[in-house]
């Protein structure tokens, strides 16, 4: 380009015009660029002969040399850049955020790594963030130091409004509440859908009230911050000011506190709430429920999001994630596919599964749910993306999941945690799937340490002898519920039979699943003085699980278990 320049008095947009033009083989627009030299060279008195000699030098070396530099600047970039993100981590990644530019897709990106590297990225706040990504001092971090998230990045939030809201800060302090924030920052600089965008991120959190909460009174806050405002511009003083007793802050002395509405907030607002976090942000801060989902499986074999790269294309790979965004479409031949977002703990990525595995395991693909897929890595239109060939849910840890709000008719000590909202045929599958699978037809156990669970459900009869749960919104009368691990559980002193039943385990899952409903099912149309004791086989050893409702053993009720389990796996003691 400096050659066109000089010897043939291009100008710098015109000498690119014919770098592209040789790079990319444009043969019209090299041939016009050709004559355009030769003129040029003539005007700077440049023989012909020389001009043609120049042109058939620099059409071979251009292709050359416009490789070159753009190999060698990348590699030095990578060079520097890789040598900060090794020896200076937290400065590294905190300019990498701030030069995303507020774009959502690339702040995200940045935080996902971030984490990886053990850089805290705390939420922002109107009380400590800046216009972009800074750097403050963190406890309880790989680093002592960590990165504030920019209020500038946050979607529907301009740098007009965070300018004011900084420069307000810096000069009167500290923002003591959503009233006090609009009553003080230029009402011409904020509105509602900024404050709105600012509540829903979390950048209030630090302000009394829940984001309900200052949502419910946001209309209110503003109205009154902007009439405080005009009373401070018209020169307006209230009693406290006469009196000297408002320490000077007009502000606090015409807006008063508005009361927060009483709100109950269910497990469905706080998920919206993430909702929020995520839409204006790009993920979720105040919380990760994608590592507390994962926090618990299984990860034997599998491989991380952030480890797929350039040489994975093609490749066979497992990952274990939470599904998110599903959508069906429809095939021209009228089949169902699906396509969806795979997120774990250090990135985010799209997966396709077509209707012959969706076929098989369409019912694991929901929104929310954790699940393994086993994928072929592919590079659509330079993104990677899974091909899913195979799906299945994860093996779940010891740590159980919390209590469901509606308690089951019949509990079996440390199966009531897992008797959650849709029946005995989610709890059997629940179970299950928490196990390691067994050979076929394991022998019966008859000694066994029993389960330790982490949360006990003791329900009582409601007294008409029917054995039904009283449903009053609470537990029932004589229930425990205990969110710290318990200690195992010893059978009740009773002079009843004991009724032993082996459950059997076999590869066929979804068998062994509607094996375990017929048994539920059973044992919940007695009632009587006998006790229950299961047994079920975990591939290491076998669980016991002590009922507690009890049953009358008779010959019909035996009968129906036999035909479901088989003779040898019904024992009568007493």
């Amino acid at each position: 380009m400096q050659l066109l320049q000089t010897v043939a008095d291009y100008t710098l947009g015109q000498a690119y015009v014919v770098i592209k033009a040789i790079s990319k083989k444009n043969k019209e627009l090299m041939a016009e660029n050709g004559a355009i030299f030769k003129e040029g060279c003539r005007k700077k008195g440049i023989s012909q002969e020389i001009a043609d000699q120049l042109w058939e030098l620099i059409l071979p070396f251009a292709g050359y040399s416009f490789n070159r530099p753009h190999a060698t600047l990348y590699g030095l970039l990578s060079y520097q850049t890789s040598w900060l993100k090794v020896n200076y981590p937290v400065e590294y990644m905190a300019a990498v955020l701030s030069g995303a530019g507020g774009v959502t897709e690339d702040v995200s990106k940045g935080v996902l790594e971030a984490r990886r590297l053990g850089v805290s990225v705390q939420p922002p706040s109107v009380n400590a963030s800046q216009k972009s990504f800074t750097l403050e001092e963190v406890s309880g971090s790989k680093f002592p130091r960590g990165v504030r998230f920019g209020l500038a990045a946050i979607k529907n939030v301009g740098e007009g409004p965070v300018d004011g809201i900084i420069a307000e800060r810096d000069q009167n302090g500290a923002f003591e509440s959503l009233e006090d924030l609009c009553a003080r920052v230029d009402r011409h600089a904020i509105n509602k859908r900024t404050l709105e965008s600012l509540i829903k991120a979390g950048a209030l959190d630090g302000l009394p009230g829940t984001r309900r909460q200052k949502l419910a009174i946001l209309d209110q806050a503003l109205s009154a911050g902007a009439e405080a405002q005009k009373a401070r511009e018209i020169g307006q003083v209230s009693l406290f000011d006469m009196f000297g007793e408002s320490g000077g802050d007009t502000a606090n002395a015409i807006i008063s506190r508005l009361p927060l509405p009483l709100l109950t907030e269910t497990p469905a607002d706080k998920k919206e709430e993430l909702l929020w976090e995520k839409e204006l942000i790009g993920l979720t801060l105040s919380e990760d429920p994608v590592a507390q989902a994962l926090a618990t499986v299984d990860m034997t074999g599998v491989s991380e999001l952030s480890e797929i790269s350039d040489e994975s294309i093609g490749q066979k790979m497992t990952f274990v994630g939470v599904i998110s965004g599903v959508r069906r479409i429809t095939t021209k031949k009228g089949d169902a596919m699906l396509v969806a977002q795979l997120e774990d703990r250090t990135s985010v990525i799209e997966l396709v599964c077509f209707p012959k595995v969706l076929a098989k395991t369409g019912d694991l693909f929901q929104d929310d749910a954790v699940i393994k897929v086993t994928a072929k890595i592919d590079n659509r239109r330079d993104t990677p993306q899974l091909v899913v060939e195979a799906a299945e849910a994860p093996i779940f840890g010891a740590v159980a999941l919390p209590p469901a709000a509606v308690q089951p008719e019949m509990d079996i000590e440390g199966v009531g945690e897992m008797l959650i909202e849709g029946g005995p045929e989610m709890a059997a599958a629940e179970l299950l799937s928490a196990q390691v699978p067994a050979p076929p037809e394991p022998a019966p156990v008859t000694v066994a340490a029993p389960v330790t669970v982490r949360t006990q459900v003791k329900l009582s009869s409601n007294g008409n002898g029917n054995g039904k749960t009283q449903r009053n919104g609470s537990a029932s009368k004589g229930s425990t519920m205990s969110s710290a691990p318990a200690e195992p559980i010893a059978p009740a002193p009773f002079t009843g039979r004991i009724l032993r039943l082996y459950l059997p385990r076999t590869a066929d899952y979804d068998e062994d699943v509607r094996r375990m409903q017929d048994v539920y099912s059973v044992l919940r149309e007695s009632v009587g003085e006998d006790h229950v004791t299961l047994y079920l086989p975990n591939g290491v050893g076998t669980v016991v699980l002590q009922s507690q409702h009890t049953i009358a053993v008779n010959s019909g009720l035996l009968s129906e278990l036999k035909h479901v389990l088989g003779d040898e796996r019904v024992v009568v003691e007493g």
